[in-house]
């Protein structure tokens, strides 16, 4: 990975800041368990397929968003079961509660995940980031989020059981390292369509357009290059 402009201490620095625990590029999963095409919890989507693929960025709060299928349209929720957000928390590396979400505390997500795309886009866009939005996430800054220690072979032990409130605060402190940090500047919206996944661009060209170029990258590739075809026959 080439560094981007800076001091090397400044990028090994917000590197560490990164949200989403051992990712140092973003990626691109496949949900295990049944497919959406024939999950009984599954919502109705023209695609179902698409719901079996989450894009986790190297920021938390990014990788959230992601959660939502067709921000520009029906948006539909990938995390439709309790099975599926305790798998997407164990990939982004966050402790998984013990029982479901209330309706209030999955309520409170849904907000913040809302808020969270509102914020980033607007943050991609050049704009100053507005109300609700702000005021969600620094409501949720304060939830208390899990507490870990070290125990006596240096393996991590849970001080406080984790709770989906404190989720919700893990993931609005990302936003505000994310969007307010030394690379907030650098959030891009993917090129590709119809994807509107979110990510930090690190190059140092800062000149990247998608999110994961094995899909998105090859999809626009592809379509251009047809395009061409078309015109040179036409």
């Amino acid at each position: 990975m080439t560094d981007p402009p800076g001091p090397a201490r400044e990028w090994r620095r917000v590197r560490a800041m990164s949200s989403t625990a051992g990712l140092t590029r973003d990626v691109s999963f496949v949900f295990s368990g049944p497919s959406a095409a024939s999950h009984p919890e599954a919502p109705a989507f023209p695609v179902p397929q698409v719901l079996d693929r989450c894009f986790l960025s190297d920021e938390l709060c990014l990788s959230f968003a992601a959660t939502v299928a067709a921000w520009d349209g029906p948006r539909v929720d990938r995390l439709f079961s309790d099975g599926r957000r305790r798998e997407w928390l164990q990939r982004v590396g966050l402790p998984v509660p013990a029982g479901a979400p209330t309706p209030e505390e999955w309520s409170q997500l849904a907000r913040l995940r809302v808020a969270v795309y509102e914020l980033a886009t607007a943050r991609a866009r050049g704009e100053d980031a507005a109300e609700p939005w702000r005021s969600i996430v620094n409501d949720a800054r304060g939830e208390r989020g899990p507490i870990e220690g070290i125990g006596a072979s240096f393996e991590r032990l849970e001080l406080e059981e984790p709770s989906w409130r404190g989720i919700a605060g893990a993931i609005a402190d990302s936003a505000v390292t994310c969007l307010s940090g030394p690379w907030g500047h650098r959030v891009r919206v993917c090129e590709g369509r119809p994807c509107s996944h979110l990510f930090v661009d690190r190059t140092a060209t800062g000149s990247r357009r998608w999110c994961v170029t094995a899909s998105c990258g090859n999809r626009e590739r592809v379509r251009a290059h047809r395009a061409a075809q078309v015109r040179e026959t036409a």
